[in-house]
């Protein structure tokens, strides 16, 4: 249907209407119908490759390099 290319990437996930991507110290959502860029939110710290996760209600679960776990609702 679509694509994107996103450099610098470290990890992917699906919600129910949005592909995450993880990008050093931020992380994207992409509209899964047409690849238009949702939101970003920036991270207080660097993410742990294939940190990235979402839970049933929708929201983003990030791991960071330095220990701390942070959830973007």
């Amino acid at each position: 249907l679509w694509t994107r290319r996103v450099d610098g990437s470290s990890g992917v996930a699906l919600s129910k209407d949005a592909g995450l991507v993880l990008r050093g110290s931020d992380v994207a959502a992409y509209d899964l119908a047409d690849g238009t860029l949702l939101w970003t939110q920036a991270l207080p710290a660097a993410a742990v490759v294939w940190g990235l996760a979402v839970d049933r209600d929708g929201r983003v679960i990030v791991a960071m390099k330095d220990g701390r776990i942070i959830c973007v609702g």
